[in-house]
């Protein structure tokens, strides 16, 4: 596991899913390539990842936009 990996939303909660079906957290940290450290931090924010607005399925981080205004501005421009 030496390259970073960076999931998004639907792979943590599908790794949830899985620590709710009680699977052991070493059998679910290697199945998804991730250190314990990770899962420990995904498990810690579960309610945060659970409850997220997921309209963008490419979505990656729970944190919202300093600047959302101009981001949609953007979005609208380069479209």
């Amino acid at each position: 596991m030496s390259k970073r990996k960076c999931l998004g939303i639907k792979e943590k909660n599908l790794i949830l899913h899985e620590v709710d079906k009680a699977v052991k957290k070493k059998d679910i940290a290697l199945k998804f390539g991730i250190p314990p450290n990770s899962l420990s931090t995904i498990i810690k924010n579960r309610d945060k990842i659970q409850n997220y607005d997921s309209s963008n399925s490419c979505s990656k981080r729970l944190e919202a936009w300093v600047y959302e205004d101009v981001d949609e501005a953007v979005l609208k421009w380069t479209v």
